[in-house]
């Protein structure tokens, strides 16, 4: 969970720059151009003055939901520091990213957005397989202890062997007993049992997080196409060609990070 929240900041820093470089090239603009520029971006965008007060917001974003405390718009605007927060936008889990911008001589705090509904949905899952097969190891433990107390001990650590050698990466391993006492050979089935569950649940994961890779990636190739033709205009003045070769870049990287 904490490299998939890293991998979230860093790409809410490229957002940033990419909307700090676009404000730059603007040059110092009015409330609608400000909206305009916030408008142009896919993910959540709110320009604010520096007592916090929004002055532009994109349909991706809300106002409300992502608005600074009088420490938090000090701790952007007078000691410069990035903040992170974690909000619910429209029934969705965000985190965003704020952090100071001076065009011509007037501050402005610029924030960012990405969803990590995915990351929690994931995170979620995890922690319900983990608590559902540690309930279930516990189970074992105790079904393996009232059984060695009845004599049954060489078939009993055979089975505590094996179990103690698979790991979530190899749930493929069963047990697969046959012909040994009635309540080792339950024990043994019961055991088989759980290893095909947890590794239907831990498919089921990686099946999600396929399908949400593969939802990301098509938004970003179409992003990429349309960066890479606005490329194409050979008459970009150098600045405005820097930035979208580096938004380009930035897009290439997410698509391979997806793939």
């Amino acid at each position: 969970g904490q490299i998939l929240y890293s991998d979230v900041d860093s790409d809410l820093k490229v957002n940033f720059d990419h909307v700090n470089g676009a404000m730059v090239i603007g040059g110092a603009a009015d409330a609608s151009r400000l909206q305009g520029l916030a408008d142009s971006f896919p993910f959540p965008v709110v320009i604010r003055d520096a007592a916090g007060a929004a002055l532009a917001v994109n349909g991706s974003a809300n106002d409300s939901q992502m608005a600074l405390t009088e420490d938090e718009v000090v701790g952007a605007t007078v000691e410069n520091r990035i903040l992170y927060q974690d909000e619910e936008v429209r029934g969705e889990k965000f985190r965003v990213h704020s952090e100071r911008v001076q065009i011509g001589g007037t501050p402005y705090i610029v924030q960012v957005g990405r969803s990590t509904q995915s990351i929690e949905d994931v995170t979620r899952a995890t922690e319900t397989i983990l608590i559902g097969g540690g309930a279930i190891a516990a189970l074992v433990v105790l079904l393996v202890a009232y059984w060695l107390a009845r004599a049954a001990l060489r078939p009993v650590e055979e089975i505590t062997f094996l179990a103690s050698d698979i790991q979530a990466s190899d749930l493929k391993q069963r047990i697969a007993a046959e012909r040994e006492p009635a309540e080792i050979q339950r024990l043994a089935d019961t055991f088989d049992a759980m290893l095909a569950r947890l590794e239907s649940a831990f498919a089921q994961q990686r099946s999600f997080v396929m399908d949400v890779s593969h939802e990301l990636r098509t938004p970003l190739t179409a992003l990429r196409g349309n960066l890479d033709v606005m490329l194409m205009d050979k008459n970009r003045d150098p600045g405005t060609r820097a930035q979208l070769e580096s938004m380009s870049s930035e897009v290439a990287r997410l698509i391979r990070l997806t793939s």
